[in-house]
């Protein structure tokens, strides 16, 4: 049997609906016989205590939403991970909205009947979504895709600035002043920040920018992208994708067309959403690690301060990514090839 409710236990045992109703809440006033009957009967037809129904009452739900965008999927899981950590022993459960593309206000629709608590994003927004989230008064944490517009949210992600200052400067440091940047036509905040970093720091080394767009994130677009690029014959020798999936598709190009990677032209990426595919290409990509773990921790924990104050916060954490060096850039054999 499932679903079984208390009125349903009660009619089994031949007591009262009040009476199972307080073995549940553990009444020390009540008979232990009675008490011990009743709860092996809700063992027995596997009854769950309804958090629902009870939350409601008090003005909660005790559901947290989360919208997950599928190509994220090494932010999710540690954000899954922390909410079952921090919420799930205060009977809080949680509902997920996949989100393939650009999250539209009819996506949340079922949170908003749900009457969730808060909600958490990690996937790309209209505006016209973050305009009702903001007028929905629900407390929203956004991850990795900030919202364009500057509007009061609670945002926290990876310092894309950092990240791309500490890519460059790897690169400058194994001697490449061509430096091409493979950018997306679909604009994000972290894609305009990688851009515009990149932008500023060949500006600082009086270097010209390159700058190449694909017509998507996907590796079949970097690929395409480049394929069309290389037509063009400009000259570089190392290559900056804003996301790794354009990375590996460049790569594949270049690799077709005779380039070597590294020895030619280096080649890295942003991200690190596949570290179990980037490692074993040929080359491994390097890339620069958003730190997922600890941009899950922060997300959950400002989002319980929300839900504890009633108050939208307005707070941006940007939290420092991690320089990763594989093989598409790899300093020995880019040395060893320019001696």
């Amino acid at each position: 049997m499932s679903d079984i409710t208390q009125k349903q236990i009660a009619k089994i045992l031949g007591v009262s609906h009040m009476t199972v109703h307080r073995a549940l809440q553990n009444e020390s006033s009540m008979d232990p016989n009675t008490r011990k009957k009743v709860l092996e009967a809700c063992e027995k037809y596997h009854y769950r205590k309804s958090h629902l129904g009870y939350s409601l009452r008090k003005g909660n739900s005790l559901l947290i939403g989360v919208v997950a965008a599928t190509h994220y999927s090494s932010l999710v899981t540690p954000i899954l991970e922390r909410l079952q950590f921090k919420m799930a022993p205060d009977g809080y459960n949680i509902t997920i909205v996949a989100a393939e593309g650009e999250v539209q206000p009819a996506d949340l629709e079922g949170l908003i009947a749900k009457r969730v608590d808060g909600i958490i994003i990690t996937a790309r927004c209209s505006s016209d979504t973050n305009h009702f989230l903001r007028e929905s008064k629900i407390p929203v944490v956004y991850n990795v895709e900030r919202p364009l517009e500057n509007a009061p949210l609670c945002f926290v992600g990876s310092d894309d600035s950092f990240g791309t200052n500490l890519l460059m400067d790897h690169l400058f440091s194994t001697h490449h002043t061509r430096i091409l940047l493979l950018d997306a036509r679909t604009e994000t905040y972290g894609g305009y920040i990688r851009k515009e970093t990149y932008r500023q720091a060949m500006e600082k080394k009086t270097l010209p920018s390159m700058i190449c767009k694909a017509d998507g994130w996907s590796a079949r677009h970097g690929y395409a992208a480049m394929i069309n690029f290389l037509k063009e014959g400009r000259n570089f020798d190392a290559l900056f994708a804003v996301g790794d999936s354009l990375a590996i598709g460049a790569i594949k190009a270049l690799c077709e067309k005779g380039f070597r990677v590294p020895q030619d032209v280096a080649v890295a990426g942003y991200g690190n959403l596949y570290p179990g595919i980037i490692d074993y290409i040929t080359p491994s990509l390097t890339t620069i690690a958003q730190p997922f773990p600890s941009i899950a921790e922060n997300a959950v924990d400002s989002m319980i301060e929300m839900m504890g104050t009633g108050l939208h916060s307005e707070t941006i954490i940007l939290l420092e990514p991690n320089l990763i060096i594989r093989e598409s850039t790899e300093c020995e054999k880019i040395e060893t090839q320019k001696k």
